[in-house]
This record gives C-alpha cells, sequence and structure tokens, in this order.
C-alpha cells in the first residue's frame, strides 16, 4: 500500500502550559492520556483537562493545541 498524502497528525500536548481557571495552577500534562478529546461540530473540538491541585475539570478548545501551519 502507498500512501498518497498524509493526513495532519495532532499536535503533542505534553509542550503546551496550562493555566486552571479556577485554582490559577500553572500545570504542563505528562502523558496525553490525562487529556480527553471531545469532538462537538456545534460549538469546536475540545479537551477535558482535571486541574492537579484542585482537580475541577476545565474545557479547552482544541485549536489552543494546534500547531499554527504559519511558520
Amino acid at each position: 500500500m502507498k500512501i498518497i498524502k498524509r493526513s495532519k497528525e495532532r499536535a503533542p500536548l505534553l509542550d503546551k502550559k496550562i493555566t486552571c481557571e479556577e485554582c490559577d495552577c500553572q500545570f504542563q500534562l505528562e502523558s496525553e492520556r490525562e487529556a480527553k478529546f471531545v469532538a462537538d461540530f456545534r460549538d469546536g473540538d475540545y479537551y477535558e483537562i482535571t486541574c492537579p491541585q484542585c482537580h475541577v475539570r476545565g474545557t479547552y478548545q482544541a485549536t489552543l493545541f494546534q500547531r499554527s501551519s504559519v511558520e
């Protein structure tokens, strides 16, 4: 089988700093399994991520984690 065009790969979540909107804690994910991807065709895809300090589950737009096509 021959690949003609590769699909876009998801940008890794591990290099992004995330700030909890509840307690203002800033953290970085150690594993991509800590973020749950949710596909939402109406409002846009997002990730559910639980804050390690206050344990509140926050939602973050998936576009925040995408690599920019502009270099």
